[in-house]
């Protein structure tokens, strides 16, 4: 929809007193999420015009005008470069160029200033008590911009967006068009323009935009339920591979049928930009120097189980291969292969871990860590391979494992790095016999460079738990506890 322009230059004359300096804003915008509307001090009279309320003739073009609908308010914005505080003042003679828009002039001056800086003759789509307006830093480059509601409908709300252009010191508008897109928000942290487009009360779709070489474009599309057809429920995504989007998760169910909790989960972790699927991760080392694109693909082999390839890449782009090697994993299907990251040595560096093999009762893990001194990832250096579900504690700096044999034997270990190499530090044994469910319980501890069991109780029955227990036994998964008699 192209707006129409809503106030000849006499009527910016009228009511700015000054000299036309910025342009006009063009093409009607969409909608954005409301920040934090930026109205400093207090709202100023509207301008009036002494003219009938209703059909009124101006410079040759026919306006509605209804003096309920003029307004004057006044906007503070700090551009954030330390040199610039301005002050915005949006009115409008409440003179209506047809059904959908009024007009709007926003005249620009310095803190304490009598004479703009920069006017815009522009329009709007709201009345006053629905005007809003926002100042954000919305193409992420360190200063200050601004927007203003346009129009709003049931589901979406549209903006008009001024951006601050450091060349020529002054607003221009929507260089990146974001005015043809709905609800948008802005995420700092990720980067991204992000827009919810709602078709109806149940579904919509959300999109994910970035600035790439100067140019907005949507790297994700994230739909949901009945945004395609209402006999169906769907979940997909489509994100943005080899300059184009394509569709990489998909689910569709009956209408009244529900999404699995796993497929939820997976679906909502594609909202984070820094996820691709479970076979790619972004992986930042955490050192400030170094993060790579690690992806695991599928390869042909005689070799039992599901034969795989990990390439390590300098960048998303891919431009630099830093690190491939082969490995074999024995899980159900490729699918289930999952990949992540995490410091498993906690040493500050983050290391890659991926899906290894799968049991009745538990599970495997391949970790490759990284060598700060080679510059790469060396596989398994400390054996973490041989642990039974590992848990690594970031702040205690340990990892603990559990162990079920299906037999109702338990095992619990603790293991700390001592001298750079693995140690278990103390070890927890449930061991079922006897009558009415007894068990045999023991613990170990790490005492002079050896396991060494240091508490044992025997016949102990389970008391209707699933694992028999005494006050004593418990105590002991405390690592800093070594007994009562124990300093």
């Amino acid at each position: 929809m192209n707006r129409k322009r809503c106030l000849a230059a006499g009527l910016a004359l009228l009511l700015c007193g000054c000299q036309t300096v910025g342009e006009r804003g063009s093409p009607v915008p969409e909608p954005a999420l409301s920040a934090e509307s930026a109205t400093f001090p207090a709202s100023e009279p509207a301008s009036m015009l002494d003219l009938p309320d209703g059909t009124v003739s101006l410079d040759g073009k026919e306006y509605h005008y209804n003096p309920d609908s003029a307004s004057h308010d006044t906007y503070e914005i700090h551009v954030g470069d330390g040199e610039h505080v301005f002050r915005l003042e949006a009115v409008s003679a409440g003179l209506w160029a047809n059904e959908f828009c009024r007009d709007l002039t926003l005249s620009i001056y310095e803190e304490e200033g009598r004479n703009p800086l920069q006017v815009i003759e522009t329009d709007v789509g709201v009345w006053p008590q629905s005007f809003e307006l926002c100042v954000e830093d919305i193409d992420f480059d360190g200063y200050m911009d601004f927007y203003y509601l346009y129009s709003q409908g049931t589901h979406n709300r549209y903006y008009s967006y001024y951006v601050w252009d450091e060349e020529t010191k002054q607003f221009t508008y929507d260089p990146y068009n974001l005015s043809e897109l709905e609800n948008l928000t802005f995420d700092p942290e990720q980067k991204a323009v992000v827009s919810w487009y709602r078709t109806s009360i149940w579904g919509g779709k959300h999109s994910f935009y970035r600035y790439i070489d100067g140019q907005l474009t949507c790297v994700r599309m994230c739909g949901y339920p009945y945004e395609h057809n209402p006999e169906s429920a769907s979940l997909y995504v489509k994100d943005l591979v080899d300059g184009e989007l394509k569709t990489v998760f998909e689910v569709t169910h009956a209408s009244d049928t529900e999404f699995t909790e796993a497929e939820k989960e997976e679906y909502s972790r594609w909202h984070d930009l820094h996820y691709h699927g479970p076979h790619t991760l972004v992986l930042d080392i955490g050192d400030g120097e170094h993060s790579f694109w690690v992806e695991i693909t599928p390869r042909e082999s005689e070799e039992e189980g599901i034969p795989i390839t990990v390439s390590v890449y300098d960048s998303e782009e891919k431009n630099t291969l830093w690190q491939r090697w082969e490995d074999v994993c024995y899980r159900p299907s490729f699918e289930t292969i999952g990949l992540t990251s995490q410091d498993v040595d906690f040493d500050g560096n983050m290391d890659l871990i991926y899906s290894s093999w799968l049991a009745a009762s538990t599970w495997g893990m391949n970790y490759w860590v990284w060598d700060a001194g080679q510059k790469k990832f060396v596989h398994d250096p400390y054996g973490l391979e041989g642990l039974s579900e590992p848990e690594f504690d970031q702040e205690k700096n340990v990892i603990a494992t559990e162990n079920h044999d299906g037999g109702g034997y338990k095992t619990e270990e603790y293991y700390r790095y001592q001298n750079g190499k693995l140690t278990c530090v103390r070890r927890l044994s449930t061991r079922p016999g006897g009558e009415n469910w007894c068990a045999t319980l023991t613990v170990e501890d790490y005492r002079n460079g050896k396991l060494q069991e240091v508490y044992r109780a025997e016949h102990v029955e389970d008391d209707g738990v699933l694992w028999p227990s005494t006050e004593e036994f418990r105590k002991w998964h405390d690592l800093n506890y070594h007994g009562e008699e124990t300093p």
